[in-house]
């Protein structure tokens, strides 16, 4: 028989379940046949060729991938020869089917292999592909880092610099607190100075209330006395008129008018003594409450100070016109009251604030762009005082000038109190806060 075109391979995928695998190829020999399971040798020993079919004793496991190829050996097994009629036409149809089988296997093998060449130079130019756009992409990779390099170099120069200023920051608002907390107890302490202070002002004032009362009590007194002096003056006037001729009685009437001389003088002295003694109480408990009222309002050391400068007042306004020479000193004319700055700052604006100089400014901290806090070092004696302020031109701006005005939320101020108070410098068109080189405040109270 003539061998037919054939391809010498099949493939199954297994379902677990069959196992019987027919070939579409001549096969004779088991041993003609390569079986893999999963790319895996099966020995013969696991499956037979029946019937032109390969037959597994056990179905091979499910989705496992089969594969049967026939591989014909490069042997010649037939001798032929002419004495023992070994030259029929079976045995030469055999060796030629053979040799057809073993053509057809090379065949087979050769087109795996243009399969396999194409498959690797297709693969090698799309390599080439992916390669060269690795190799640009790499290329862009590495211009990107370098910039990235350059950025990071930036960046860490910013960051150093940025870790030395928030080192200063937190150096500023460690000292800030220290400086807090050493106020809020010169604070506390003041509080309680001035209440005491205000309950011994209270004690004087009744104490002076009282010692009025005993002066006008002795003004009252007094006068009584002196118009029993005169009394007894009139009287003694009258004896001396009413003597007449009798001597005894001349002479009676003499020492009577002595004596009421004598006690007439004596009680224009006490007269005068008790005018002097209640004036002198009065004025030693005005004393004493016009000091507990200093006390009160400025402290012990102040009202101290405030009455040493209270005594060069009295001279001066003993002297001159006091008010009148206060107006001269201040260049201030017309009858409209005079009245004193109370506070006053000029500080350079930026994240760090810095005092030029100052007039009872204890600090100047920034809240944020533009925003600031100014702390008093001595407190004002209320809240109802009124700012004033001006400053530079911005730099990214010149052409609007800000302006400076009481930080507010909600319409009211975030912060006015004795102690501080917190202004905004922002543009008057924008209404955005801004930072400026210089700031001024002043603060009339």
């Amino acid at each position: 028989m003539s061998v037919q075109k054939q391809t010498p391979s099949i493939e199954y995928e297994c379902n677990g379940i069959t196992k019987v695998f027919p070939i579409n190829f001549d096969c004779h020999d088991s041993d003609h046949l390569i079986v893999k399971l999963d790319d895996i040798d099966t020995p013969i020993g696991m499956w037979a060729l029946s019937n032109g079919s390969v037959n597994f004793y056990a179905a091979p496991q499910i989705g496992s991938k089969l594969s049967i190829q026939r591989n014909t050996p490069l042997e010649r097994l037939t001798e032929y020869n002419s004495y023992d009629n070994s030259m029929r036409p079976q045995a030469i149809n055999k060796d030629f089917d053979r040799i057809w089988y073993a053509l057809q296997e090379f065949k087979f093998t050769d087109y795996l292999h243009k399969l396999s060449i194409n498959y690797a130079i297709d693969t090698a130019e799309e390599a080439k592909k992916v390669s060269n756009a690795a190799t640009a992409t790499a290329n862009a990779a590495k211009d990107t880092a370098d910039g990235i390099e350059e950025k990071v170099k930036t960046a860490n120069a910013t960051a150093n610099t940025a870790k030395s200023t928030a080192d200063a920051a937190t150096n500023t608002a460690n000292n800030a607190k220290t400086t807090a907390e050493g106020i809020e107890g010169k604070v506390n302490t003041a509080n309680s100075t001035a209440s005491a202070a205000k309950n011994t002002a209270d004690a004087a004032v009744v104490t002076a209330n009282t010692a009025k009362t005993t002066a006008d009590n002795a003004t009252t007194t007094a006068n009584g006395i002196d118009a029993k002096a005169t009394q007894a003056q009139k009287d003694a006037d009258t004896a001396l008129s009413s003597v007449g001729g009798f001597d005894d009685r001349i002479t009676n009437a003499t020492i009577a008018a002595n004596t009421a001389n004598t006690n007439a003088a004596a009680a224009n002295k006490t007269a005068t003594e008790a005018k002097l003694s209640a004036n002198n109480a009065t004025e030693a408990v005005a004393n004493k409450a016009n000091k507990a009222e200093t006390l009160a309002g400025y402290g012990i050391k102040d009202a101290v100070l405030k009455t040493d400068q209270e005594k060069i007042n009295a001279q001066k306004m003993n002297t001159v016109d006091f008010p009148s020479a206060l107006k001269s000193e201040l260049n201030a004319t017309g009858s409209a009251p005079t009245f004193a700055c109370r506070a006053w700052v000029g500080f350079e604006g930026g994240t760090t604030p810095t005092m030029r100089a100052n007039g009872n400014i204890l600090s100047v901290i920034r809240n944020s762009n533009g925003d600031y806090t100014l702390n008093f070092l001595k407190a004002m004696p209320s809240d109802n005082y009124a700012l004033f302020g001006m400053c530079s031109e911005t730099i990214d701006n010149p052409a609007v000038p800000p302006i400076v005005v009481l930080k507010t939320t909600g319409g009211n101020p975030t912060l006015k109190t004795s102690l501080a108070v917190r202004i905004s410098v922002k543009s008057p068109y924008t209404g955005k806060p801004s930072d400026t080189p210089f700031v001024f405040i002043g603060v009339v109270c």
